[in-house]
């Protein structure tokens, strides 16, 4: 994007730069680390995760929940997530989470399950989010699908630090790797052979 073209009264101090990621088995690929998400990048993973199956299942149970203690649904789904591991129990609200996980012990096993898969699922989709928006905007699933493990999780580690605005992860980019995308568009290209000129 051409900052010229926004109406800056003071420009970003922070300028995009360079890290690389992967391994000696994977290669080694570059991404631009900007120390924020983009509003696409977000909206990318936030559609692609939202119509989980887990989020559903958790859902149709607060339900179930709901109706059995006869309590509101926000209460059944807050009490469902404590059961999964995934909030602290409201004293004021406390739900028997014993008798739950044996009532409900089908329907938690289930979630269980379909949450690990969406951690797995969430990699896959960041990593894509991290390419089409930074590297190339035709990037597929199914080019992320047969990428090696490393430069995943490589591409991983960078959109949880971007979420976070956190810039640390280039202190990890060996010595020297890590390179202002102005440096690197002022040099020449290097696919571009350059002879001397012979007298």
């Amino acid at each position: 994007m051409d900052l010229n073209k926004l109406p800056f009264v003071v420009q970003p101090k922070a300028k995009p730069v360079m890290h690389r990621y992967g391994s000696e088995a994977s290669g080694l690929m570059e991404i631009p680390v900007k120390g924020y998400l983009t509003t696409g990048e977000k909206s990318f993973v936030q559609q692609a995760m939202s119509a989980e199956e887990s989020t559903v299942a958790i859902i149709a149970l607060a339900r179930q929940v709901a109706t059995e203690y006869n309590v509101s649904l926000e209460v059944a789904y807050s009490e469902v997530l404590v059961v999964l591991g995934g909030r602290a129990p409201d004293a004021e609200n406390a739900l028997n989470h014993r008798e739950m996980q044996i009532k409900f012990n089908k329907e938690l096993s289930a979630i269980l399950t379909a949450l690990s898969m969406n951690a797995d699922k969430e990699k896959m989709v960041a990593a894509i989010a991290m390419l089409r928006y930074r590297v190339n905007p035709t990037i597929e699933f199914e080019d992320v699908m047969t990428m090696h493990p490393d430069l995943i999780d490589g591409l991983y580690k960078v959109y949880l630090a971007e979420q976070k605005g956190d810039m640390s992860i280039l202190e990890k980019t060996e010595e020297g790797k890590a390179e202002s995308l102005e440096n690197i568009e002022k040099k020449p290209s290097r696919r571009r052979k350059t002879t001397e000129p012979q007298e």
